[in-house]
């Protein structure tokens, strides 16, 4: 019983000395001085994700083209370390690899910011006021479909009026190599970049329990390329255009979030609500709910491990923003979500 009320004053002590010892990062507390903690995670989600929104209701049966779109596995590598007093500086990692019609598409999302503490007041009403200055790189290797059907429907939503259809041997002569090649229909170039800046306040409602809320405003740069092979097929096709996806937009965040130490484990929960400001043509579902869940548990002084679930109300709108364009935008109407393993270590 000595040892077991040792373990949780030890684990109570770390809690309340370092607000941020948990696993969501929307706190407006700073690390303290020479913090350094290293976050190792696995993602895991099943679901349908179509760039080109090409669901089951359109297809019929998937398995019958021995394919499938959606079921993902990722990792997380994140670093954070208390620069100076007042000053923290945040690392992450994200890479998802998500099955996309009988290929793979890598997303990589890497984001660094900066938390400023610019109030520090336990007497206040307001114990803490913090900003955020950050970057987002979103990011995915080229994606080359060569499933006939998929690739006569992507066809059919790029070129409404082409009456062209590829069958199962078609092969083209590709005039850079020389050869007959199978004809595909691919997506590059898939990219975004965030620039944002987040205000965050922080109550302490009890010995155990801090609340924050805060507000974020965002700008993105974002392009997508969709790329007919070989260069021969676009005759067959009658030149069709091939469409520009590229665009900006500009995206505002609120949200709040509760961190607790429960006596066994420390339970967090951040919900954030986003509008999204984007060209006109672009107006469906233009928002999003989300919503965060972590359990974790120190296990030594130095080791916390935690299991979270993550659901988004409407889709990957706004956590992938490539993937919504002028032909997925009616897809973005559905939850979906992930769950997340891992551990920090404390050093």
């Amino acid at each position: 019983m000595k040892h077991f009320f040792l373990f949780n004053l030890c684990t109570f002590l770390l809690f309340s000395n370092n607000l941020n010892y948990g696993v969501l990062n929307n706190q407006a507390f700073v690390l303290n001085k020479r913090n350094l903690d290293l976050k190792l995670a696995y993602l895991r989600v099943n679901d349908d994700l179509d760039f080109l929104n090409m669901r089951e209701s359109e297809l019929g049966s998937l398995s019958q083209f021995g394919t499938s779109i959606g079921n993902m596995s990722g990792y997380e590598f994140g670093i954070r370390h208390g620069l100076l007093k007042n000053d923290s500086i945040f690392f992450n990692f994200q890479e998802w690899n998500i099955d996309y019609a009988g290929s793979t598409l890598t997303n990589r999302k890497i984001e660094f910011f900066n938390r400023f503490n610019i109030v520090a007041n336990k007497y206040a009403y307001i114990n803490s006021f913090s900003f955020d200055i950050g970057i987002i790189k979103d990011s995915a290797d080229r994606v080359e479909i060569t499933n006939i059907p998929f690739m006569n429907s992507m066809i059919k939503k790029v070129a409404p009026n082409n009456t062209y259809s590829l069958s199962e041997n078609d092969k083209l002569f590709d005039k850079q190599t020389q050869n007959f090649i199978n004809p595909s229909v691919a997506i590059d170039n898939l990219s975004a970049n965030t620039l944002y800046l987040k205000l965050l306040f922080g109550k302490k409602i009890s010995h155990r329990t801090v609340i924050n809320l805060y507000s974020n405003y965002s700008y993105i740069d974002l392009t997508s390329k969709i790329d007919i092979s070989p260069i021969i097929l676009r005759d067959y096709l009658n030149n069709i255009k091939i469409p520009n996806l590229n665009r900006q937009e500009q995206v505002l965040d609120i949200g709040f979030s509760i961190i607790s130490d429960l006596k066994y484990f420390i339970f967090e929960l951040d919900y954030k609500y986003s509008k999204i400001f984007r060209d006109s043509h672009l107006d469906y579902r233009n928002y999003n709910h989300d919503l965060e869940i972590a359990l974790s548990k120190a296990v030594t002084r130095e080791i916390l491990v935690f299991i979270s679930g993550k659901m988004m109300f409407q889709q990957l709108n706004r956590e992938i923003p490539y993937l919504y364009n002028r032909y997925t935008e009616t897809q973005f109407d559905k939850k979906y979500g992930f769950a997340k393993f891992g551990l920090i270590y404390k050093f």
